[in-house]
């Protein structure tokens, strides 16, 4: 059997925070910015997309056990309103 060697990349960079659209547009600048220096592979953080930050969920649980409505910024819809 005959070894080769495959390049590989891996990606330490943080997505754009809670924008799907320009985390996706960054993670193909990377693509190819890699693919250029001779990577096959590239691997990307975990949840780089989409994102959604592991304390999301629970400062929502909080204001739902406090009363308040769940949602935790008025920029997103809120079943409340």
């Amino acid at each position: 059997m005959s070894e080769s060697m495959v390049k590989v990349a891996a990606v330490q960079a943080a997505p754009v925070f809670l924008d799907l659209e320009g985390s996706l547009r960054k993670a193909l600048g990377l693509l190819e910015k890699a693919a250029a220096e001779g990577a096959r592979l590239v691997v990307f953080p975990e949840a780089f997309l989409p994102a959604w930050p592991a304390w999301v969920d629970e400062v929502l649980l909080a204001r739902t056990r406090l009363g308040m409505c769940g949602c935790w910024s008025s920029r997103w819809w809120c079943p409340d309103r």
